[in-house]
């Protein structure tokens, strides 16, 4: 998974501008490590869907029920040019690993 995001921030930074690097993020319980990985993720994605927008990403956080124990779930509403959108965000401790497994998944 980690290379995975590796692989596609680097396509990302090749395609997008700088301005959409460093989303500012309010509102999240991820350790502030994913809560960044995530944030650029979105950001690239987000920034691929508006390429003219070049304004910083502003976005905010707020729980959502996991009926996974251990697993957190997290709704970021990213407002940009405008416009908001939304992305559901789950992460899971990986004790074994010493890190976190997580997805992100637009929501329509």
């Amino acid at each position: 998974m980690k290379l995975f995001s590796i692989i596609l921030i680097g396509i990302a930074l090749s395609i997008t501008g700088c301005a959409t690097m460093n989303p500012s993020i309010t509102g999240s319980a991820a350790p502030f490590s994913v809560r960044r990985d995530i944030g650029h993720m979105i950001a690239y994605v987000d920034a691929g869907k508006s390429p003219d927008c070049k304004e910083r990403r502003q976005i905010t956080v707020e729980s959502v029920p996991s009926d996974k124990p251990g697993t957190t779930v997290e709704r970021w509403r990213v407002e940009r040019c405008g416009t908001v959108k939304f992305y559901r965000v789950t992460f899971t401790p990986t004790p074994a690993q010493g890190g976190y497994d997580y997805s992100v998944k637009a929501e329509p």
